[in-house]
């Protein structure tokens, strides 16, 4: 179980952050706080868009392609995701009410 992420602790996952060149952070905070911004903006547009399909409304096609690109970019960024929902999960509050700033002050 060593070297998991959902086993690492919250500094544990600053660090995997930053040292995740999938994640183009580097060991500067200003790229890892593009990259947190850059996931959940992706997030919120992932919930938008499955709650309008939920709903009925819009080009389910069209939706459906962009839920594809959308996972295709966080697939990219795994530590950064898991950083996010470690920090939904702390905070007890949804994804859609987290800021940038908030995943890097509990990781």
């Amino acid at each position: 179980m060593r070297g998991r992420l959902t086993a690492m602790r919250p500094h544990s996952v600053t660090h995997a952050i930053r040292a995740n060149r999938s994640d183009r952070a580097t060991s500067q905070g200003g790229a890892a706080l593009e990259t947190i911004i850059e996931a959940l903006q992706l997030l919120n547009r992932r919930a938008e868009i499955q709650g309008r399909l939920r709903r009925g409304r819009g080009s389910s096609v069209i939706d459906e392609r962009e839920l594809y690109l959308i996972h295709r970019r966080l697939s990219r960024l795994p530590a950064t995701v898991q950083a996010i929902a470690l920090t939904a999960a702390e905070l007890h509050r949804p994804i859609e009410y987290l800021s940038a700033r908030d995943v890097l002050r509990h990781c």
